[in-house]
């Protein structure tokens, strides 16, 4: 398999070997370092030890400086691919075993809500340029070019992939999140993502709607999974929505007793 088989993914960036340490930005700001440690544990640090900063997880507030989890904190979980989606990419990248570091790597810039990615030792700079909704109306994406990168959490085992649109020249991040209607019949991805609800379209090949954590001045807004909100990962939270009675507890919890 090559990155060249799936025209969205060829703007990934390629990886040298292992990642070791990713710093982590919030809002565009440094707010800290992610690593892993030999044991498998995973810290945080926060860069600055103020405690008026922004948080990066409800459950991980600037009132501490260091936090330790034994596998990869939700918060940062949540924007990773499902476990066939991580198998494709592995496939994609066979020199280097991508565990969760250097999947984050990959996702880098392209996440809903505040919180982007960068690799300290392989700087990375991706190609931006602009469509509108009008040509979303009758283009697919793979013929969008630098106008889409992917949105990684969406990815299954075929190489099906949404994507974060720049459609709007005066913001700085995508406003769009864009995708094929075979994706969104095939994996449950669309339920929990910031979409505002009155604005989804479909056109020719593609459907979209305007991000719900973009403002009206095009500034990234705080956003976390109702997994991670739980300090839950993904297998974790789908069991709990399996039991009708944790789930009516979790719903009413999280304000989604709607949908109960």
């Amino acid at each position: 398999m090559s990155l060249e088989q799936y025209p969205l993914l060829r703007q990934l960036p390629r990886l040298g070997g292992p990642v070791k340490l990713l710093q982590v930005f919030n809002a565009g700001r440094p707010c800290g370092w992610l690593g892993c440690e030999d044991s498998g544990e995973y810290w945080f640090h926060y860069a600055s030890g103020s405690i008026e900063q922004a948080a990066v997880s409800v459950l991980m507030p600037p009132s501490r400086n260091l936090y330790r989890w034994p596998e990869l904190f939700p918060v940062f979980e949540q924007h990773l691919p499902n476990p066939a989606g991580c198998a494709l990419l592995q496939s994609l990248y066979p020199e280097v075993p991508l565990g969760p570091l250097e999947l984050l790597s990959l996702v880098g810039a392209n996440t809903l809500g505040t919180l982007t990615f960068a690799n300290p030792d392989a700087p990375f700079v991706q190609a931006r340029s602009w469509t509108t909704e009008a040509e979303l109306a009758r283009r697919p994406l793979d013929t969008l070019g630098s106008a889409a990168v992917p949105l990684l959490s969406s990815l299954n085992a075929q190489g099906d992939c949404a994507a974060l649109v720049y459609a709007h020249r005066a913001f700085n991040v995508p406003s769009v999140v864009a995708w094929a209607g075979t994706l969104a019949a095939q994996t449950p991805w669309l339920e929990d993502l910031p979409l505002r609800q009155r604005s989804f379209q479909t056109g020719q090949h593609l459907q979209w709607a305007l991000r719900a954590d973009v403002d009206a001045q095009g500034l990234r807004q705080p956003w976390e999974a109702p997994h991670s909100r739980l300090g839950l990962s993904r297998a974790g939270f789908a069991a709990v929505k399996k039991d009708p009675r944790r789930w009516r507890w979790v719903a009413q919890e999280l304000g989604y007793l709607k949908t109960v």
